[in-house]
């Protein structure tokens, strides 16, 4: 898939007419390419709508309007018989801070709180200056109403670093096509890869009232971007709820792949007939909830809390799968040569290095704990050639006033001064490692601060899940992180450019779930029996394909 990316990329940019003639690696995929190769070169040519931008006038402040008079707009929202006005408050600090988290749902991410997203502007990392501009929505039920229905964190970008979601070589094409690609608008949390609800929405509405709300507000930006002659419209890592709504908006699904650790004891008899009770409760629609209602519902925050403890306890069969017991019932699961090695590795940091690696959360932080937190995380990017540094120790010490509640440091010591350690966010339920760093080199470290001390951690607190964030996908598949979906939508106002993604994104998405197949299946964790009974199961049926002559 990185090669089909590249090549058709290269096609753009030299202005090849025919790309099935330059693709040779896979020629079952040039003739769907070539459409959106020739529809980039429609573009090159058709590309007086847009005005080029120079790079100094791209980074000058945009101030977004919504309609002429400006930066609001009511809109009809579809099936309520009711308007909702949508309004652009700029910086987070805009929005009270009860109002935002207000909208949160007691399980929703740790980085969609006001505190987090305010400790980011007020840092100056994401701000105008760094490529982030906040352009926040604040959605209420009719002009003059002041209680929020929905609100969303909304950015103008300058640049595609600190996204996760790659698009930078849909910004050469468009560039090189003469088509100006920045700024754009984003709707997630900055630097962050981790999933959650991109459209925040009052937990006491219905559902059917939610789905109007996230339809309406994807056509807001829709609208948004093409009034204020913007290339397009990112929503990074949101909910399957959310793609649903933004790709019957007319918006384009990405998937990606990321490895999460999820606390379910496989060999556990109790799990057999479980299946995916974890991924969720697929609730039926009641009476009351086929009513679209915009005003608050007599549901109470403690009910719905209430709701979804519970349904995070439950699977659809009201069953919980069992979780580990400890550290050494998790390596059971795993085949006898990597159990041995997994405890290797930990004696090598604890016995050899003589290392000690302690969780601290919450109020057991101090302030300097935080600080070197900092310089942790600073010590990576310091070490890479690509290395980018998004954040400042203003940030750090806003945390430790603001968001302390939310925050696990594992720190690692030796002869009483830290060599390393890792910045990790917790809330219900989820473990979420974000930055390692080290100032000495310790074998194996790495592997025990970021992976196996978290788990014990996990384990220990009775944790559901463990998102380690992007990248090092084979470090976590062999230790038993399994491949997990996640989701973007995108929408790009040219409609040449429009469907040249759309091409592209067809084959990525395939591709995507092959693969997250092909890993479920050959699991760390997973029964060695099965995968073998799998593999002969899926040979033989390929071998009776070619005696049918089904296959090319």
């Amino acid at each position: 898939m990185k090669l089909l990316c590249a090549v058709l990329w290269t096609a753009v940019v030299a202005g090849t007419p025919d790309f099935a003639s330059c693709f040779v690696a896979g020629p079952r995929l040039a003739p769907r390419v070539s459409v959106a190769v020739n529809a980039l070169l429609k573009c090159r040519a058709e590309n007086s709508a847009f005005s080029t931008t120079s790079s100094r006038r791209m980074r000058r402040r945009r101030v977004l309007t919504a309609t002429a008079q400006g930066p609001g707009m009511d809109i009809d929202a579809e099936g309520s018989g009711k308007e909702i006005r949508v309004d652009i408050k700029g910086g987070i600090q805009g929005i009270p801070k009860e109002s935002w988290d207000g909208l949160l749902r007691p399980d929703e991410s740790p980085f969609l709180e006001h505190d987090w997203l305010y400790a980011m502007e007020k840092s100056k990392c994401a701000t105008v200056d760094t490529g982030w501009q906040p352009q926040h929505l604040a959605v209420t039920a009719s002009e003059g109403s002041s209680a929020l229905i929905a609100a969303v964190p909304l950015y103008v970008k300058y640049h595609s670093m600190g996204e996760f979601i790659f698009d930078q070589s849909w910004a050469d094409a468009s560039q090189r096509a003469g088509l100006p690609y920045y700024p754009k608008l984003l709707v997630g949390v900055p630097f962050t890869p981790a999933s959650g609800a991109r459209v925040l929405i009052d937990p006491s509405l219905n559902e059917k009232t939610r789905k109007v709300v996230r339809k309406t507000i994807a056509m807001f930006l829709r609208k948004l971007a093409h009034d204020n002659n913007i290339s397009s419209v990112h929503v990074n890592f949101c909910t399957e709820e959310e793609v649903e709504a933004f790709t019957s908006s007319g918006f384009s699904h990405r998937k990606g792949l990321q490895y999460h650790w999820r606390n379910q004891d496989r060999k556990s008899d109790d799990n057999a007939n479980n299946g995916d009770n974890n991924r969720g409760v697929a609730g039926k629609m009641t009476a009351a909830e086929s009513t679209v209602v915009l005003g608050p519902s007599s549901a109470t925050q403690s009910e719905i809390a209430q709701q979804t403890v519970t349904a995070a306890q439950e699977g659809d069969n009201g069953t919980s799968p069992k979780k580990y017991a400890d550290f050494d019932s998790y390596l059971g699961n795993f085949a006898s040569k990597r159990r041995i090695k997994i405890r290797r590795e930990r004696r090598s940091v604890y016995e050899d290095a003589g290392v000690s690696v302690t969780a601290y959360r919450g109020d057991d932080i101090t302030d300097n704990m935080m600080e070197t937190a900092f310089f942790i995380y600073k010590s990576t990017i310091d070490k890479m050639m690509y290395g980018r540094l998004y954040l400042n120790i203003g940030l750090f010490k806003e945390l430790a006033q603001s968001f302390k509640r939310n925050i696990v440091l594992i720190l690692a010591e030796k002869n009483g001064k830290v060599v390393a350690g890792t910045f990790n966010v917790v809330k219900a339920g989820r473990f979420y490692g974000r930055y390692w760093g080290a100032f000495e080199t310790v074998k194996n470290l790495h592997f025990e601060a970021c992976y196996y001390k978290a788990i014990e951690f996990c384990i220990e607190n009775g944790l559901d899940v463990m998102e380690p964030g992007a990248g090092g996908g084979d470090f976590k598949f062999l230790r038993g992180f399994d491949p997990a979906i996640v989701n973007s939508c995108h929408y790009c106002t040219h409609p040449g450019l429009r469907g040249a993604v759309d091409s592209f994104l067809d084959e990525e998405r395939a591709s995507i779930d092959e693969y997250d197949q092909y890993l479920t299946e050959r699991s760390a964790l997973a029964d060695r029996t099965k995968i073998a009974n799998a593999s002969t199961s899926a040979n033989a049926e390929k071998a009776g394909a070619r005696n049918r002559g089904d296959c090319d």
